[in-house]
């Protein structure tokens, strides 16, 4: 099944209120007796792959047909999926309502041909395997020879956070005997209070021209080649630039990289400027020490299932490591794969 907590549909908050009409841009359609003609049974067979239905239940008199889905993924992000293929196949929903009976929605839509259906569709108790995703990423500045053990000991692949500009060469080498990772660069930008950084130097600042930002990135990638993307560090101030982000995403988008917003910054115009380019950013919430870790894990978890992927970003510590070596068991149990970093964001949920 996909912790940057990242970025993909607004799930609609509609199951506080019973027996309405949740999605209100769509107008409700009157009442249809319409069986699924034959010649639409291709394209609801693509319906079903994709949201994905893992049994149908038969209308019986006046019952609709039931699509039960699996459990591990919140019907809301079951309905934007099937939403999505919809309007991209020129179909369009009509309406989604909640029902009284628990983890059951009506769904009302019209298929590219034309023929209007009512569905109900409905959580199963089985859970769908890989339904969801989730990624685990750290945040490294030295490693030690126990958190290098521990992160071989690991039952899963995860990202590595690097800024390679005052790394040690002694950094590099460990990074080669690490197993199941992917490299992201780490990379400083300038912050409210970046004077006090000792990475200041080497931060991407607004005064800087296009060219020295340019500069900069290629340095980066020289020194991590195979970096699978970059990330902030820091940099609450530099996300609010929109020339900044210019000068910056063109020499990531060139290297087809993607791109982490990590600073939860509501005024960051990174999702603006991205799509300026061919290349994906996101917005992911890091660990802080404003919740325990128990609690982040958790609410990645939980975001998981709601939202069908999440990111887990965390410090590189002995304790982190502890708390995630069980992260298996845990995902195994709700259905959720663990996944590498780009796989998520690969998935675009």
């Amino acid at each position: 099944m996909t912790i940057l907590l990242f970025v993909g549909y607004v799930v609609p908050h509609f199951f506080a209120v019973p027996q309405i009409s949740f999605l209100s841009q769509f107008q409700s359609s009157p009442e249809v007796t319409d069986t699924i003609p034959t010649d639409t049974l291709p394209y609801i067979d693509q319906l079903k792959n994709s949201i994905p239905v893992i049994k149908v239940i038969p209308a019986r008199k006046s019952n609709r047909e039931v699509w039960m889905v699996g459990k591990g993924i919140s019907l809301p992000n079951y309905l934007l999926r099937a939403q999505k293929h919809l309007e991209k196949q020129q179909g369009r929903v009509l309406r989604m309502e909640e029902l009284a009976k628990p983890n059951a929605v009506n769904f009302d839509f019209r298929t590219p041909d034309g023929d209007t259906l009512q569905i109900e569709l409905r959580t199963s108790e089985i859970f769908l395997d890989s339904a969801s995703q989730i990624a685990v990423a750290f945040m490294v500045d030295t490693l030690t020879l126990e958190s290098l053990n521990a992160l071989n000991k690991l039952p899963f692949g995860y990202a590595l956070l690097i800024t390679p500009f005052q790394a040690p060469p002694s950094l590099f080498y460990d990074l080669d005997r690490l197993k199941n990772k992917e490299l992201v660069i780490w990379l400083p930008m300038e912050s409210y209070s970046l004077q006090e950084n000792r990475l200041a130097q080497d931060a991407i600042c607004i005064h800087h021209t296009e060219k020295a930002i340019e500069e900069k990135i290629e340095n980066a990638f020289s020194r991590i080649p195979n970096a699978a993307g970059v990330a902030t560090r820091m940099g609450q101030r530099a996300v609010e630039h929109r020339n900044l982000l210019n000068a910056l995403f063109k020499p990531i988008s060139e290297h087809q990289r993607w791109f982490l917003d990590l600073t939860q910054n509501r005024y960051s115009k990174v999702p603006e400027a991205c799509k300026n380019f061919s290349m994906t950013c996101k917005q992911i919430t890091p660990y802080t020490t404003k919740v325990s870790l128990e609690k982040y894990i958790s609410d990645g978890l939980w975001s998981a299932t709601r939202t069908g992927s999440a990111v887990l970003v965390l410090p590189l510590t002995e304790e982190s490591l502890g708390v995630v070596k069980d992260l298996k068991e845990k995902t195994s149990v709700q259905g959720t794969e663990i996944v590498n970093l780009s796989n998520v964001i690969a998935t675009g949920e």
